[in-house]
């Protein structure tokens, strides 16, 4: 078991961590995006039970930390939250996967005609970076945060990135068909062009077409 020092104010304290160090800035900071992407890659499966003073003991923090992060989590529909039992990785069936899906789909489509009605040659280039450097591993999820942050409404990206996540845990347990991620490649570079022509009817019917293949994909 490694240990990290935690200094708070004079004093040094030797506390152990897992896998993982943490920064003194916010240590529920920390914890939330570690946790996010254990139940996002499965290391943490659908119903797992996330107990605080386990946590606690194994990044070698207090329980408030970890109360905070898994309330973030419960937030962002990855965590279910019991009353008297507790919080559990959460999961989805087909027909909330659909749900999502719409969500989605409503809020990415309004963020591609607000893109597209004031798009720069740099926003344009961004997007299209996106697609080029994970085109061999998985492009979606980098995509869909640039395309949701150019829009330059932070309530449309807080909450398409809440939905997108769940989304992701969504995939994460389905089996992936077989060439879905060269053709979300190709979607996203159909969802470019139309926003490169200032045609925002164009733009979003691309992002529609895409975000209801992603999601039958994720619900199969």
């Amino acid at each position: 078991m490694q240990k990290t020092a935690i200094v708070t104010g004079k004093t040094t304290k030797m506390r152990p961590v897992s896998e993982q160090s943490f920064t003194v800035r916010r240590f529920s900071d920390d914890l939330t995006r570690i946790l996010r992407e254990r139940i996002l890659t499965g290391d943490l499966g659908v119903g797992e039970r996330l107990n605080e003073v386990k946590l606690a003991e194994q990044y070698g923090i207090s329980r408030s930390p970890v109360r905070e992060a898994i309330q973030v989590l419960a937030a962002e529909g990855l965590v279910q939250l019991v009353a008297g039992r507790g919080a559990f990785v959460g999961g989805f069936d087909a027909d909330e996967v659909r749900e999502l899906g719409q969500v989605r789909e409503a809020l990415e489509c309004h963020a591609a005609r607000l893109i597209t009605e004031r798009a720069s040659e740099s926003d344009i280039a961004e997007l299209e970076r996106s697609v080029d450097e994970l085109e061999d591993t998985d492009p979606d999820e980098d995509f869909h945060r640039v395309l949701l942050r150019l829009s330059r409404n932070s309530r449309l990206e807080q909450l398409g990135t809440s939905v997108s996540a769940q989304l992701r845990l969504a995939r994460s347990r389905s089996a992936q068909r077989p060439g879905r991620l060269a053709e979300a490649a190709a979607e996203h570079r159909e969802i470019i062009a139309a926003i490169r022509t200032g045609d925002v009817d164009r733009a979003a019917a691309a992002v529609r077409a895409h975000v209801s293949a992603a999601t039958e994909s994720a619900a199969s």
